[in-house]
C-alpha cells in the first residue's frame, strides 16, 4: 500500500518481507510476512515471495533430509508452500498436538543474522490470540528454521479486494470486529514496550480468505522494524512505509503512538478502499479544531468515524493510547451473528443505478447554481440599465 493514491483502489503489493533487515526492506520487495503463505485456494496462485502455490504433497524422507534433525524429531514436514529470494516457507505439523504451523527456512548469507535474531527475540516475548506467535527456533549452518502460526487467508488488503469484488464495502459492525482485534494486538505488543512501527494491512494476517465472516481471526505480523521503547522515550528513525507514517514520524520524534495512527490509517482503508492523505505535505497539514483531517464517507456510522479522527489527531498528545483506544464507543459494536450474502444482480443494478442517479444530483445542483447566478446577474443588470434613449415626438 506504499505509494497508494489517496482515491486509487487498494493495492495489493507486499513490501518487503519479515525477517529482512530494514536496510532491505527498502531496497528490495522480495519476501513475504513471517508466516505469510500463498492461497491454496487457487491453482496456480503465486505468494507474497513469488512462488507458485502447489498441492501439499506428503512428506517424504528427501524433504526431512533438508532440515535439522531435532526440529523433524518435534515436526514433520508436510510439503513447501513457497518461496522467495531468502527463504522457503513449508507447512509442519507438530507430532504432540497435531497442530499444524508454518515453517520458514531462512537462508541468512544475505540478511543480517543480527536484524534476525533482534525480531525473533521479540516475537518470542508476545503471547497473544491477535499476534503472530513464534513456536520453535532451529539452528543449522547459515539457515535458521523458524516455527510459527500458519494463516492461510491472506492478509487484509488481499481480504479487502476480495470482499468488495464479492459483497461491497465492509459492513460497519464487521469493520469494528476487524479494528478490535488489531487495537488489542497493538495493547499486547505495546505492554510490552515493543513499537512495531509498520502496522498496516499487508501485516495483519487473517486465518481465512474471507474477512466478512464475523468469526474471522486477524494476527499482527512482521516484526522487522519494531523496537523496544522504554516509557516517555522517543525514537528518530524513518522505518516502515511512508503512506502510513504519522506527522511526527516525518519530524523524526515519535513513541508509540504512530502504531495507533497506522491502525487508524488501516481502518480508513478497509472502510473505503483508499487511502485519507496523499503525501508528507497531506499528512503533516494541520487542522483546525473541530475539524475532521479527513473527508468523511457519507456511508459511514458516526461511530466508525470518531474512532478514526481519535487515531488521526495529528498532534500526538490528543491523541489516545492502544489502551484508551481499547475503550472507545466504537469498539463496543455488536459482533454480526452472520455472513451476509452477496448481492444479488438486481441489487448490484440498483447500487450502480443509484450512483449514477447520485453523482447525475451532484451535477444539476451545481448547473442550477450557475444558472441561478447569472439569472441573478441578468435581473441586476436591467435594474441597473440606463433609461431608454428615444425620445418623444416634439409638439407643434
Amino acid at each position: 500500500m506504499n505509494g497508494l493514491k489517496q482515491t486509487s483502489p487498494v493495492s495489493s503489493t507486499s513490501t518487503a518481507g519479515a525477517l529482512i533487515s530494514p536496510r532491505q526492506r527498502r531496497a528490495t520487495t522480495a519476501g513475504a510476512p513471517l508466516s505469510q503463505i500463498p492461497d491454496l485456494n487457487r491453482p496456480g496462485s503465486k505468494n507474497k515471495e513469488g512462488a507458485a502455490a502447489s498441492p501439499c504433497d506428503t512428506s517424504t524422507p528427501q524433504s526431512r533430509k533438508k532440515f535439522p534433525k531435532h526440529l523433524t524429531e518435534l515436526y514433520d514436514i508436510e510439503c513447501m508452500l513457497g518461496q522467495g529470494a531468502f527463504s522457503t516457507v513449508w507447512q509442519c505439523k507438530h507430532r504432540a498436538t497435531g497442530q499444524i504451523r508454518a515453517l520458514k527456512k531462512i537462508d541468512t548469507q544475505e540478511l543480517s543474522p543480527r536484524d534476525i535474531a533482534h525480531e525473533i527475540a521479540l516475537m518470542k516475548l508476545l503471547l497473544h490470540r491477535n499476534v503472530v506467535r513464534c513456536y520453535d527456533v532451529f539452528l543449522e549452518a547459515q539457515f535458521v528454521n523458524i516455527v510459527v502460526d500458519l494463516f492461510t487467508g491472506g492478509d487484509l488488503v488481499d481480504g479487502l479486494n476480495a470482499h468488495r469484488k464479492a459483497r461491497g464495502r465492509i459492513p460497519d459492525a464487521q469493520l469494528a470486529v476487524i479494528a478490535r482485534q488489531m487495537v488489542a494486538a497493538l495493547v499486547h505488543v505495546h505492554s510490552l514496550c515493543i513499537v512495531h512501527r509498520d502496522v498496516k494491512g499487508e501485516n495483519f494476517l487473517s486465518d481465512r480468505p474471507d474477512i466478512g465472516d464475523p468469526k474471522c481471526v486477524i494476527a499482527l505480523a512482521d516484526f522487522g522494524t519494531a523496537a523496544r521503547l522504554e516509557p516517555r522515550a522517543t525514537l528518530c528513525e524513518k522505518l516502515g512505509t511512508p503512506a502510513f507514517w504519522a506527522p511526527e514520524v516525518w519530524q523524526a520524534r515519535y513513541d508509540f503512538k504512530v502504531d495507533v495512527w497506522a491502525v487508524g490509517i488501516t481502518t480508513f482503508v478497509l472502510l473505503s478502499g483508499c487511502l485519507p492523505f496523499e503525501g508528507e505535505a497531506a499528512i503533516c497539514r494541520p487542522v483546525e479544531q473541530g475539524q475532521l483531517p479527513f473527508r468523511q464517507p457519507s456511508y459511514a456510522s458516526q461511530n466508525c468515524v470518531n474512532f478514526i479522527a481519535a487515531c488521526l489527531a495529528k498532534d500526538p498528545t490528543r491523541r489516545p493510547d492502544a489502551l484508551a483506544l481499547n475503550r472507545h464507543l466504537w469498539m463496543e459494536t455488536p459482533s454480526p451473528t452472520r455472513i451476509p450474502p452477496p448481492p444479488t444482480k438486481t441489487q448490484q443494478g440498483l447500487a450502480t443505478t443509484g450512483s449514477v442517479l447520485r453523482m447525475l444530483g451532484g451535477c444539476l445542483v451545481g448547473l442550477c447554481s450557475c444558472l441561478s447566478g447569472v439569472c441573478m446577474d441578468l435581473l441586476t443588470l436591467g435594474d441597473k440599465a440606463p433609461p431608454s434613449s428615444s425620445t418623444s415626438p416634439a409638439k407643434v
